[in-house]
Parts: structure tokens; C-alpha cells; sequence
């Protein structure tokens, strides 16, 4: 019961996020694309946004390059290979470490459904 639950989003398509704060469902502007299309959406579920409204503490929106670099250090440190919106939740904890630090952090990390080439090409990004 202590346990606290985030959402990780990519930048455009935080609308959990930013639906969270306002306390109402909120959509994301058009004319944005994201790596993450796994995790996309445009506004959140009309049945899971009252849900995530109860459950999750908080949630985060990560870039394309905190994705990469999650996708980067999963692959060559714990040599998973995944998605790139199944590395946002690794994104959100990268990016901010000083904010988890000294405390237990478990992220999931789903999907492996990444084009190889594509994923060869986002191993070779550099920040």
C-alpha cells in the first residue's frame, strides 16, 4: 500500500501527466511524433483515467533522447533489448537519479518489438 506508481510519457504525449495535475482528462495537441509509438495516445482511457487518477503518485514525461539513452545503457548494461516506449519508465529514472537515490525503484520494461535496424541506428545516437 505505500508503494508509490508512476507514468513515464514522451514529451508531446504526456497526457497522463499533465491530466494528473489538472485533475480531468486532458488530450495532447496534434501534429507531434514520438519513437515511443508503443505508448502513445492522445488522451487518457475514459475507464483507466479514473483509475490512474487514484493510483499513480505522479507522472513524468521523458524526450527522445532520455529514451535513447535508457534503450543505450539497457542493451549494453543488462543486454535488454527493447522499445523505445519500453524503456520511458528507465528514461524518467535516468534522467533524474538524484530523486531515487537511496530508495528501492523497480521499472517495467516491455516490448521488444523495435526494428533492428532501427534500434542499430539508436545505438550509435550519441547525446
Amino acid at each position: 500500500p505505500q508503494t508509490l506508481v508512476h507514468s513515464a510519457e514522451p514529451e508531446n504525449f504526456d497526457d497522463t501527466k499533465r491530466s494528473l495535475i489538472a485533475g480531468e482528462r486532458i488530450g495532447n495537441e496534434p501534429g507531434y511524433n514520438s519513437i515511443c509509438d508503443s505508448i502513445v495516445t492522445q488522451i487518457p482511457g475514459e475507464k483507466t483515467f479514473p483509475v490512474n487518477k487514484k493510483l499513480l503518485a505522479e507522472g513524468f514525461s521523458v524526450s527522445e533522447t532520455d529514451v535513447i539513452v535508457a534503450m543505450q545503457a539497457l542493451a549494453n548494461d543488462l543486454r535488454i533489448v527493447t522499445e523505445p516506449g519500453g524503456a520511458a519508465a528507465v528514461a524518467a529514472i535516468l534522467r533524474d537519479r538524484e530523486r531515487w537515490k537511496g530508495k528501492t525503484v523497480v521499472a517495467v520494461v516491455s516490448g521488444g518489438n523495435v526494428d533492428l535496424d532501427t534500434f542499430r541506428e539508436l545505438m550509435k545516437y550519441r547525446a
